[in-house]
């Protein structure tokens, strides 16, 4: 009497056809809980039993028998609509992924099925992208480790839905990002930008960003609130952003410790009071037009400023100052170096800065010398861009 054969147990045997060799496994898939069967044609029947046994091998491991046949750019345009739009990312981290796939990710592989996608595939992919230009522009090395990046959360994404049984991504080792060397400014410089500000509409965020070290969207996303001039303090616990989806957006600080209380030297302070009477008179001429906010940075009516603004008012103001390189984030480097030239301890310096640790701190200003906090900023930032006539 024929022993019957029990689910997963599995059988080889030959096609009549042409003598091919057969393996076939009927099983319960781990990701949908249905019985399926899968076979395997080789050309022995020695390869089938080892096929056989690969195919329980990888059972018993919990992955699916058969892969996905369908297109990477499917399956990828599935992330972008679910995994990444319900995720908890900032709204700017998610327009930026969502446009690193379309530009970086879709053009290689959008028509290649899932399961064809090898490390010897990723390989010439990332050699590509080193030797593609975007506008004229080639890809940054930061822009090629996220869209390595990216692919890898992709895969993972479909290992986790069943449609691959692993990340071959994780074969293959992260690009490099070489370090790029700080912009930033010297006290002259410093003078020569507060000079050219004097008189213009963000001359008092300028010192405020330039005194007590703030990431631009930091400033913006001040409120009066916010602000502890009887104690010499700010509290920072929100950044400004403008998206797509949203428009200027007021969310939480990068990292916990980005959440923190900024001491303000002299500096910092009139700054602040400056920008009350400036905000006060702009509030008595737009009249009903105004917008209660409570920001501490407003438009002519009230509103919090776009960043898109200031980047835009920054440029010009440094070409005016006769600097030839640096951004807004220049000015925080600009503070923290200032400080650790001036011998702040590294630990003051980094809670001032709001990084995520001490060791953020000392892989990015390693290079700087080392040797009550509102007492200590305001002995570190004493005469530090004071502008001359």
């Amino acid at each position: 009497m024929a022993k019957n054969r029990q689910r997963g147990e599995g059988s080889v045997f030959q096609r009549s056809s042409d003598n091919k060799w057969g393996a076939s496994l009927t099983y319960i898939d781990p990701h949908t809980n249905k019985a399926r069967r899968v076979t395997k044609w080789v050309n022995t029947k020695q390869q089938a039993s080892e096929q056989l046994n690969k195919l329980k091998a990888e059972l018993h491991l919990g992955n699916s028998l058969q892969e996905s046949r369908d297109t990477f750019g499917h399956w990828l345009n599935v992330w972008v609509s679910r995994s990444l739009k319900s995720s908890s990312r900032k709204e700017t981290t998610k327009e930026l992924y969502a446009n690193i796939v379309k530009t970086c990710l879709l053009p290689y592989f959008e028509q290649m099925p899932l399961n064809k996608i090898t490390p010897s595939e990723i390989e010439v992919w990332l050699n590509v992208l080193n030797t593609t230009a975007q506008n004229g522009k080639p890809y940054s090395p930061s822009t090629i480790r996220q869209a390595f990046t990216l692919l890898g959360l992709v895969m993972e994404f479909a290992k986790r839905e069943g449609l691959v049984n692993r990340n071959v991504v994780k074969q293959i080792s992260r690009p490099l990002v070489p370090k790029k060397e700080m912009v930033w400014f010297n006290s002259e410089q410093i003078g020569a930008l507060r000079k050219s500000a004097t008189g213009t509409r963000h001359a008092n965020l300028l010192d405020l960003v330039i005194y007590a070290g703030l990431r631009k969207g930091e400033a913006l996303a001040l409120r009066w609130t916010d602000i502890e001039l009887d104690r010499k303090q700010i509290q920072i616990n929100a950044t400004l952003s403008v998206t797509k989806a949203k428009g200027i957006e007021r969310t939480s600080t990068k990292t916990e410790r980005a959440r923190r209380v900024v001491p303000l030297v002299q500096e910092a302070i009139t700054a602040l009071q400056e920008q009350r009477k400036q905000q006060n008179i702009e509030r008595l001429k737009a009249g009903e037009a105004w917008t209660p906010s409570d920001y501490v940075f407003t438009n002519e009516i009230g509103l919090p400023i776009d960043p898109h603004i200031t980047l835009k008012w920054f440029k010009r103001l440094r070409k005016r100052a006769g600097i030839k390189e640096g951004t807004w984030h220049s000015l925080r480097h600009s503070a923290i170096t200032a400080l650790l030239l001036a011998n702040v301890p590294l630990n003051v310096v980094s809670a001032i800065a709001g990084h995520s640790s001490i060791s953020v701190t000392v892989d990015m200003y390693g290079h700087v010398s080392q040797n009550g906090l509102s007492d200590e900023m305001q002995r570190g930032l004493k005469g530090y861009g004071s502008a001359s006539a």
